[in-house]
């Protein structure tokens, strides 16, 4: 059990001298968690999900951007690629690694804020979030990016800091006209802010308001001394480095049609506002919310960000909380015009758990804050079991494709590989040629069986001429290298355009796939034999295509 001393000891954290043991414990939850989360890929080894499946895809075509996203996904999966990964638990294993990371930084920035015994806090609210549960499980473009954005966080907050603030987080004593300068070498700091930011602007959109966040704290911090930061600028440039990791971004989408632009901004559109419809939004938004960051924590975090003269107080409070309120703000207002998904506000969280951290711990403290802090990592701990205990009781339990079952997207996607990796290495016995897996459907389909199929070779998935739905209509497709081969068509369609049959030669049903609802493939697929491949106008035209 955890313990409830944090908050025991009525003085501030800030004036309290290092506490090892507050460090050893620390540290001995952030890697004992870690090997958890480990020997839980091996343990409980579940499918790909499709978009790890298909970042996977991508990684095996290295580019300077992709479809949707920008390219850090595909370049992890390169190097797993590149080192031999290519089992699930292997594949999955830079998920652990950046989750690890980020709960480093997030544990460094609590004490140097308010002190050792705030880290540790720190430490048990990030570690039983219950989104962590899938962050440090799956590899998506969710998992690079809050480590980039924990680690920028922590950068940040060094090189604004005030000359001569203490490791414990105390105040500094300078004149306020001595904070921004001293003898404080910041320039690592912000090198590693601009590092960070440059690798979670590959990472994902969502890391370009960071800068934004940093000028907002800036601009409205309550230290005099933040005043002699807001005329220097070098302040400006070291906040501006990120934003040059666009370039390479915006030069792939100058010679790819703005594609990227065009699906990001696509987010952003919605049907005509109604009423009803916007409140059903928001009140979804909110609870995908209380499912991420857990229930006890939101309702603490509301609290603390409405804590007005308390936050104003104390730069600290206010840094943390400009790196929050005002995102989420935006994000709640946007919820009542369109769905969100429940992901896009993930790295909004790590300011808030600060928010909360620094609440909790408040000279002003109480006994209903000391309980405040019980329910928190007490509720949190049992969600995060429960979800674990869930995973591994579904299937005993007679929950398979249950609504109650989070686990069927990663279900069914491995035999399914081994089902058509079976049909095919048959033809290719009884043909003795090679055969190429082709899929026409949802991009599910091409990317599962590229990573489940024995061997992973390429998969090509068919997308009629002129749309653009996926990075697989911006590849060029099997030819010319394969003209002439044998195509083997999986399809969850039950019409096959003339566009693709015309090219395949003459068709011949091989065998039919009928899946339940324990997985997540379609209900129905077919699958064909091609004898001749001659042609494939697919997707975008052959000479715009990368």
């Amino acid at each position: 059990m955890l313990p409830a001393a944090p908050f025991s000891t009525p003085p501030h954290p800030a004036v309290l001298p290092a506490d090892a043991s507050w460090v050893r414990r620390s540290l001995g939850l952030i890697a004992g968690l870690a090997v958890f989360r480990f020997l839980w890929l091996w343990l409980v080894p579940l499918d790909l999900v499709p978009d790890e499946a298909y970042y996977w895809d991508w990684g095996r075509q290295p580019d300077w951007c992709y479809y949707s996203k920008p390219p850090m996904i595909a370049w992890l999966n390169t190097v797993t690629q590149a080192l031999g990964f290519t089992t699930a638990p292997l594949m999955r294993t830079p998920a652990v690694v950046l989750g690890t990371i980020g709960l480093l930084a997030t544990w460094l920035l609590a004490r140097r804020l308010w002190g050792e015994r705030a880290g540790f806090v720190a430490v048990v609210l990030g570690a039983t979030a219950p989104g962590s549960l899938a962050l440090n499980s799956l590899l998506t473009i969710d998992a690079p990016l809050i480590a980039c954005w924990s680690v920028a966080l922590y950068a940040l907050w060094r090189a604004l800091e005030p000359a001569g603030a203490t490791e414990s987080g105390a105040p500094a004593t300078q004149p306020a006209t001595q904070l921004a300068r001293g003898s404080v070498n910041r320039t690592g700091w912000w090198a590693l802010y601009a590092l960070a930011g440059l690798l979670g602007v590959f990472s994902k959109q969502m890391m370009l308001i960071l800068p934004l966040l940093a000028l907002v704290f800036v601009f409205t911090s309550p230290a005099p001394g933040d005043r002699a930061w807001r005329g220097r600028l070098a302040v400006y440039l070291w906040l501006a480095v990120p934003l040059l990791a666009l370039v390479p971004l915006l030069w792939w989408n100058i010679h790819n049609d703005w594609i990227t632009v065009q699906h990001t901004a696509h987010h952003f559109q919605a049907d005509p506002w109604r009423l009803g419809k916007g409140l059903n939004f928001c009140i979804e938004f909110i609870g995908s919310q209380l499912g991420v960051i857990g229930p006890v924590v939101a309702v603490l975090l509301v609290i603390a960000a409405c804590g007005w003269r308390e936050v104003r107080a104390d730069r600290r409070q206010w840094f943390a909380w400009t790196m929050t309120v005002p995102a989420l703000a935006v994000i709640l207002a946007m919820s009542l015009r369109q769905r969100m998904n429940p992901n896009w506000p993930a790295v909004f969280h790590l300011g808030g758990v600060l928010l909360t951290v620094g609440w909790l711990v408040n000279s002003t403290a109480s006994p209903r804050r000391r309980t405040a802090w019980r329910a928190a990592w007490m509720s949190g701990v049992g969600i995060v079991a429960l979800g674990y205990a869930l995973v591994l009781a579904i299937g005993p339990l007679g929950l398979t494709g249950h609504k109650l079952d989070f686990t069927r997207r990663l279900r069914g996607w491995e035999q399914f590989g081994t089902d058509v990796g079976a049909l095919k290495a048959k033809l290719e016995a009884d043909g003795g040629a090679p055969v190429i897996v082709v899929t026409y459907g949802g991009r599910q389909l091409a990317s599962e069986l590229a990573f489940y199929l024995p061997g992973q070779p390429m998969v090509w998935r068919w997308t009629p001429p002129g749309l653009v739905d996926s990075q697989y209509a911006l590849w060029k497709g099997p030819l010319p290298e394969w003209r002439g081969a044998r195509v083997l068509l999986v399809t969850s369609e039950d019409e096959l355009p003339a566009a693709l049959t015309d090219g395949l030669g003459r068709l011949t049903p091989l065998s039919e796939i009928h899946s339940t609802r324990t997985t997540a493939l379609p209900p129905h697929l077919r699958i064909f034999v091609g004898e001749n491949l001659q042609a494939w106008d697919h997707g975008k035209p052959l000479q715009n295509s990368r």
